[in-house]
């Protein structure tokens, strides 16, 4: 048997008033759901409308998006072991959140993918089943989308080892390590969001906070879980002093050290062991103290249930000892009353008895009930007597009978042995079974509210408020139901279309029918209505094009006939050309602000925008030249369609055909390209992009599209062709 002596210096230090600290569980729950509704209020704010059923499944897909990226810190936050989470609200407590938040997380991460997906194979002409080629297009097309699709890959193995079944089968340690994976699978999938994300283009401010979200948790992570041990070990140099047998299979050992009692450890609480012995050096435990914490030493009392706490008793003195912590809300700072109630589970002893130890009171306040199978299992006990005997304390213990028959804890028992036990607060530490074997007992004997019950579910792992059923599974199906009503709900309450672009256009409406009278009636070219379309301006992303409707010399419409399409350039068309036709219609001219985060789609809308108002002026203000003039002046230019050569390729034939009117090609289409496997796949991303470069240019000097060598040189070939029969 170990003893370590100084009980009433260690009660000294707990000899304070009775303040309980209140747990600050609550208000980080309100915060995280703020942090949520920001998120949500993103979306909402970069969305003007949502046109169709295509639009609406991106959209979904951008709001699983933004609540999974924001979960994904959060639960990274609840790995760093912060004090403030560890011992305020309690390891396990944090532990429960992290489970169930992974777990919801995984489902957004999923959704994001399969939704988001789904909308770019409907923007592409596929249906849900061309799902997996999408992905694929994508991984290869879109900015670290390879590296989302690694992480993405983690989060679902490690969700797949960490349910129940699979994770009893493995051992601790294999799972441990491969859970740290978590970090690496958050990294991967971080970039992504920002290049390919339309709500962080367009939004500076959240790109900005997003990055302070990512870079504070990862700083506490660093801090906590790496600097923070190698800062404990290098002040405090612990070793072990000795390993000693208390009962059968169960073990305490003796750590020494330099001022250990600065380190902040309270009866009840816990660290996590690293043991630099053979075997044991890449494997960190949490074992409870068993004893107050001494100036230079601390003790812990462990029962072999694994192959890491079986190896304990092999350690030998002088073994170097890394240790995290302390952690754990199981302290006096949660007594609220005179009385206490200690009540012990097997080796959930080991907290229990340093509370006994500690916690100050008169005679008869406290009482610790211990139960094991048997008396031989009763480790600690002499101690836990001379304890009793000199705080005038009680101790009752309750094992098996003879014939193996479990003692009755019931709630007539509790009130039978303890007639007060309201005016008590409770402490517990034991395997599940039995914490809420005891918890349902106190509930029936009318003790303390689940608000003084402080207990520990499993004392080798994590502390916890009350005793209550979990069911994880069933918390993130209801998560998970709520956040898809939720959506739904969002997406029902946005319009089909700009509301305020469509109230411009609709307020001008009765303008365009005067004028159009008055033109009939023999009225000023000015007060003409008609539209007029400007210049194709080529950007980095893609050709922008404007067309105007013009009514009594303003502008009663603006629309973009052209517009950068494909992967993320979708999304920022989609965001951005709304704002930019609104602010046309009320400024009335070209002199309107661009649209963060869409640049060169905004500048070359305003380059079209001004040559469309140069062409509305130089007609007076009236339509375009869509008709012959009634009075039959000016030659009007017909438009004729041109078919060039076949051009033959290494993958298949190549034909363009052109429509020129003016002198200039106004459509261009390719009629043969080639098709069959991956060609289809590059025909069907080259072949758009070369018609938008040909009416853009002119002519067939265009660029190549990558990938697509061979049809982009077989196109121009055969454009080329098609204008000289032109004669252009």
């Amino acid at each position: 048997m170990s003893t370590i002596a100084g009980g009433r210096a260690a009660r000294r230090q707990t000899m304070r008033r009775i303040r309980p600290r209140r747990s600050p569980a609550v208000p980080l729950l309100l915060a995280v759901w703020a942090g949520a509704a920001g998120v949500i209020w993103l979306w909402w704010s970069n969305t003007p409308s949502i046109a169709d059923d295509n639009s609406k499944i991106l959209n979904a897909g951008r709001i699983t998006g933004l609540l999974a990226g924001y979960l994904m810190a959060l639960v990274v936050l609840q790995m760093a072991r912060v004090p403030a989470l560890e011992r305020r609200v309690g390891s396990d407590r944090v532990a429960r959140w992290h489970a169930m938040s992974g777990r919801y997380t995984l489902c957004l991460v999923l959704a994001h993918l399969v939704l988001t997906m789904w909308g770019y194979a409907l923007q592409a002409g596929k249906t849900f089943n061309d799902i997996v080629q999408q992905t694929i297009d994508s991984i290869n097309q879109l900015p670290d989308m390879g590296q989302a699709a690694i992480g993405t890959g983690l989060l679902v193995f490690i969700g797949l080892i960490s349910i129940g079944g699979i994770r009893r089968r493995m051992p601790y340690d294999a799972w441990y390590h491969i859970h740290l994976l978590t970090y690496a699978a958050v990294f991967l999938t971080f970039w992504h969001q920002l290049s390919t994300g339309n709500d962080f283009a367009v939004q500076p401010a959240a790109k900005t906070a997003w990055y302070a979200l990512y870079g504070s948790v990862t700083a506490l992570v660093i801090w906590y879980r790496i600097l923070a041990p190698i800062r404990l070990h290098l002040r405090h140099r612990m070793r072990v002093e000795a390993v000693i047998e208390e009962t059968p299979g169960v073990v305490s050992v003796l750590i020494s050290g330099r001022k250990l009692h600065r380190m902040g450890a309270e009866a009840g609480q816990f660290f996590r062991w690293r043991f630099l012995a053979p075997g044991m050096r890449f494997s960190s435990h949490p074992y409870s103290l068993s004893a107050a914490p001494r100036p230079n030493m601390l003790r812990i009392t462990v029962k072999a249930i694994g192959d890491h706490s079986s190896a304990l008793r092999e350690l030998e003195p002088g073994t170097r000892v890394w240790a995290e912590g302390p952690y754990g809300a199981l302290t006096a700072d949660k007594r609220s009353r005179g009385k206490v109630l200690l009540v012990a589970g097997g080796v959930g002893i080991t907290p229990m008895r340093a509370l006994f130890e500690t916690l100050p009171g008169a005679a008869g306040d406290l009482t610790l009930l211990y139960r094991a199978n048997t008396t031989q299992d009763l480790a600690l006990w002499d101690e836990l007597a001379t304890i009793a005997e000199e705080r005038g304390a009680r101790l009752m213990y309750a094992v098996n009978s003879p014939e193996g028959e479990r003692p009755d804890i019931s709630a007539e028992t509790l009130t039978r042995k303890l007639p007060d036990i309201d005016d008590h607060d409770v402490f517990m530490c034991g395997p599940p079974g039995f914490a809420q074997q005891v918890f349902e007992a106190l509930r029936g004997a009318g003790s303390p509210p689940a608000a003084s019950i402080t207990s520990r579910s499993r004392c080798e792992r994590r502390e916890s408020g009350a005793m209550k059923k979990s069911h994880p599974i069933r918390r993130v199906m209801l998560a998970t139901a709520a956040t898809v009503s939720g959506i739904v709900l969002l997406l029902s309450l946005k319009p089909a279309s700009d509301p305020a672009s469509a109230s411009a256009a609709g307020g001008a409406a009765p303008q365009q029918t005067a004028a159009a009278q008055e033109s009939a009636q023999g009225g000023a070219a000015a007060a003409q209505s008609g539209t007029v379309t400007g210049d194709v301006v080529k950007t980095q992303y893609g050709p922008v094009q404007v067309r105007l409707t013009m009514s009594g010399g303003k502008i009663s419409k603006a629309e973009a006939v052209q517009a950068p399409s494909g992967g993320t350039s979708s999304q920022k068309t989609e965001l951005a050309v709304p704002r930019l036709n609104q602010e046309a219609v009320a400024a009335g001219s070209a002199d309107i602000d661009a649209v963060s985060g869409a640049t060169y789609t905004s500048d070359g809308y305003k380059q079209s925008l001004q040559s469309a108002l140069d062409k509305a002026k130089a007609t007076g203000g009236g339509a375009s030249s869509a008709s012959p003039s009634p009075t039959g002046g000016g030659s009007s230019t017909q438009a004729k369609t041109v078919t060039g050569s076949v051009v033959k390729t290494q993958y298949g034939p190549v034909q363009v055909r052109v429509t020129v009117s003016g002198g200039k090609i106004s459509k261009a289409e390719a009629v043969q390209a080639p098709s069959g496997g991956t060609s289809s796949q590059k025909t069907e991303l080259a072949v758009p992009r070369l018609n938008q470069e040909a009416v853009a240019a002119g002519s067939a000097d265009i660029d190549t599209v990558s990938g697509a060598t061979y049809t982009s040189d077989g196109y121009k070939q055969s454009l080329q062709s098609a204008l000289d029969k032109a004669g252009g």
